[in-house]
């Protein structure tokens, strides 16, 4: 009797259960096992015919993903002989079955492969972990960031060039100067006051303060200002990208308070419309930069150490930016500004494996848009507060619930010790185009006026940058498609603070 090659059907049974999966679930098994009959119909030899290209070029991928350009046709024709001797082995153990399941496995995962990284170089999707696509460019000439127990994270000291270019227009490529202390600025901090004279102040910042966007910091412009004018005032800026009151309070009383020789805090907030709203709403912020990328996340609390950072935060973080070197870094820039984005994805990037990265990237989005949305996002605000005058810190506890109270102690600890405070907040455009007529009266001014006034500190409202800008939007002073000023804008708002504004002090 002929032997016959085909694949018995009654070998693949879907049970009584199958019928209680997700749909989503029923649908993928659904793909899987169509493709293994539509095998089962072929001859053995041309099915393994199949699973050999299809693992061929599936493992080219792979090889292509970890080794980038370095990956040679070499090591490609090695992996090939490797899965010809695999193919053979099957074949000689009769593992029909098997064989044909793996290459129906294999086929569908290869295809969600090649469709997904042909809408990526199509721009139809447009995932933020990749780095060059129609829409988006972002790169430094190094690794710049890394995980900071205290802080979250820190700038690594050197002087890193970064990078990004939106919808073919650049935002912003400088030179990051990093101080010894791994923050932004020209200005390296000591722990000691060299002249016992001279006023020193503690900046508290978010990303207008961190430099990380432009080509220099305000705080450092102010000090150049002050020093000008002959003012014994020096501010330490301690301001990094996307952080607020939760990473504040951490530094100031982990960081400042036990090394630094300090006269007082700035608190440079910044209030928006949209997500996290203000900086005294904030979570923890973490960045940190591997050997080909940097990534960013937000978490409630932070790492204990670097091992739990590496065990148990690192691969929930989501792509921020790629690493070039300088050459590769100013090729793609010029690239991303100056070629079609379709024509410019396939030009640079090879197979990756991007089905796997955007449905891992999707996975991650989704558990942290809902924590960010149960904890972090400002509620609804009832007409009677939306427009009242902050009068006690229930107007805090509404907006920013438990962390409210990590402005208060900080604030304490200064007036017990004898510090000076000084309030500075930091304009948002889109609360300026929301409300014309009265954004100086915005809930975040209301709010630092309440404080400087509960605990004898000093406001200046940065909102007065704005009088003399007739179109805020038009780019002239800040960045294409970026809420960030630019250094024109830097200048803008540092040219409105009055050197006289760091000489007052209430207590005295």
């Amino acid at each position: 009797m002929q032997k016959d090659d085909s694949v018995n059907k009654s070998t693949i049974q879907l049970g009584t259960g199958f019928n209680r999966l997700p749909k989503s679930i029923k649908a993928c098994f659904t793909i899987i096992f169509a493709t293994f009959r539509y095998l089962s119909a072929m001859n053995i030899r041309k099915a393994g015919l199949l699973v050999f290209i299809v693992l061929s070029l599936t493992l080219t991928s792979i090889i292509c993903y970890f080794l980038k350009e370095k990956a040679s046709l070499l090591v490609v024709a090695v992996i090939g002989l490797l899965l010809v001797l695999v193919h053979i082995l099957l074949i000689k153990i009769k593992a029909k079955n098997l064989m044909l399941l793996l290459s129906s496995v294999y086929s569908l995962y290869f295809l969600l492969e090649i469709i997904t990284y042909l809408l990526i170089c199509t721009e139809i999707i447009r995932p933020d972990f990749y780095s060059i696509n129609g829409d988006y460019f972002g790169a430094s000439d190094r690794p710049y960031v890394k995980f900071d127990s205290i802080s979250g994270y820190k700038y690594i000291p050197g002087r890193p060039r970064v990078a990004k270019v939106e919808e073919g227009q650049l935002v912003y490529d400088h030179i990051m100067p990093i101080n010894n202390r791994g923050y932004c600025s020209i200005y390296d901090f000591p722990f000691k006051k060299a002249d016992k004279t001279k006023k020193r102040l503690m900046v508290l910042g978010d990303s207008f303060s961190a430099g990380e966007i432009t080509d220099t910091t305000w705080v450092d412009v102010l000090n150049m200002k002050l020093s000008a004018a002959s003012k014994p005032i020096e501010l330490f800026n301690f301001g990094l990208e996307a952080i607020g009151i939760s990473a504040w309070h951490n530094m100031f009383f982990k960081e400042i308070v036990p090394n630094y020789e300090f006269d007082g805090i700035v608190i440079a907030n910044f209030g928006d419309l949209d997500y996290y709203s203000s900086d005294m709403a904030r979570p923890f912020a973490i960045k940190h930069s591997g050997s080909d990328h940097s990534c960013m996340g937000f978490v409630e609390s932070l790492p204990k150490s670097e091992s739990d950072f590496e065990k148990n935060y690192l691969a929930g973080l989501y792509y921020e930016s790629s690493i070039y070197n300088t050459e590769k870094l100013e090729h793609y820039k010029l690239l991303a500004m100056h070629e079609k984005g379709t024509a410019r994805a396939f030009k640079i990037e090879p197979l990756h494996l991007y089905f796997v990265k955007l449905i891992t990237e999707a996975v991650s989005f989704i558990r942290e848009y809902n924590a960010m949305k149960a904890k972090y996002i400002l509620k609804t605000i009832p007409p009677a507060i939306k427009d009242e005058e902050v009068k006690d810190w229930k107007n805090f506890d509404f907006y920013y619930g438990k962390r409210a109270g990590l402005t208060k102690e900080i604030l304490d600890y200064c007036v017990s010790n004898k510090k000076e405070i000084y309030l500075i907040s930091i304009p948002s455009f889109n609360i300026a185009e929301a409300d014309t007529a009265a954004y100086h009266h915005n809930i975040f001014n209301r709010q630092l006026r309440f404080l400087a006034k509960n605990y004898r500190g000093s406001f200046f409202d940065g909102f007065a940058m704005m009088d003399s800008i007739p179109r805020y939007r038009d780019g002239e002073f800040h960045l294409y498609n970026d809420s960030h000023w630019n250094r024109r804008g830097v200048d803008l708002f540092v040219k409105t603070i009055p050197v006289s504004f760091f000489e007052q002090n209430p207590d005295k």
